[in-house]
């Protein structure tokens, strides 16, 4: 099978070759229609382009390459909306120019080939040590460690009740492993459950009878519906959100300044 070229690529899109090269490397420099950089990707998906990357990184001084770090959860509901949220984000990297991989292991070594780490749902003290142990951006997504340098995208949890214009009701949230996260939680939304069992879940239906109950996450509010009606299901936006962390990371990745490093997700 003959070898595929930019310019059969550029053929195929109806484009220059230059610009097939610039979305290929992910230049930052060059502002390209994002609807002309979907096409470019899928094409050279569905051709079976594969480029050389030693060589790019050789020339560029980068791999185009991701690590993430997923925090630990050991309830299958909480698991589920995670692993369709890093979808999610998996697939937004690649139509971004840039590939990912999933790390494991000892947190406290050196990442080696890739730009930059994104860490999922971590604690703040697993963050600081993956930060500390890395020479390359680390953002933090659902996680907080108050640092001005580190980029940092959470989602909005506070006073979600006003949202529904509600004063008394109870918030079902996943347990997390942001101990700050979830004190700001806490402060805002003063009657929080965080789940991390089907157990628990159990335990509190007798205190969430003839209440108005906010449930934060897909699967377990699909879960519960069937015996409550009184569920309000509450979402943040996650294509936003994921949209804020690539912005986040090609600034990072390009050692962009700017004033603010801290975002928070409607």
């Amino acid at each position: 099978m003959a070898k595929v070229r930019l310019g059969d690529i550029a053929k195929e899109v109806g484009c220059s070759t230059a610009t097939v090269s610039y979305v290929l490397n992910n230049d930052p420099r060059q502002k390209i229609n994002e609807e002309t950089r979907k096409k470019i990707i899928q094409v050279s998906s569905i051709l079976g382009y594969q480029k050389n990357t030693i060589a790019n990184a050789l020339a560029t001084g980068k791999t185009n390459c991701i690590g993430l770090y997923i925090g630990k959860s050991s309830f299958p509901l909480a698991s589920s909306d995670k692993i369709n949220f890093v979808s999610q984000v998996v697939e937004a990297l690649v139509l971004n120019g840039y590939h990912s991989i999933m790390l494991a292991g000892v947190i406290s070594k050196e990442v080696q080939f890739v730009d930059a780490i994104i860490c999922i749902d971590f604690s703040e003290d697993d963050f600081i040590v993956v930060c500390s142990n890395n020479f390359i951006p680390v953002i933090g997504l659902d996680t907080h460690v108050h640092e001005p340098w580190i980029f940092e995208i959470s989602s909005n949890i506070n006073n979600i009740g006003e949202k529904y214009y509600l004063s008394d009701y109870v918030l079902l949230h996943y347990d997390i492993n942001s101990s700050t996260i979830k004190s700001e939680i806490l402060a805002n939304n003063k009657n929080t459950y965080f789940i991390s069992s089907f157990v628990q879940l159990e335990m509190i239906q007798d205190q969430l009878k003839n209440k108005k109950v906010i449930v934060y996450g897909e699967a377990m509010y699909d879960y519960l519906k069937a015996s409550n009606n009184n569920l309000i299901k509450y979402s943040i936006n996650a294509a936003k959100k994921i949209n804020k962390l690539i912005a986040c990371l090609k600034l990072a990745i390009e050692h962009v300044d700017v004033d603010t490093h801290v975002y928070k997700i409607n």
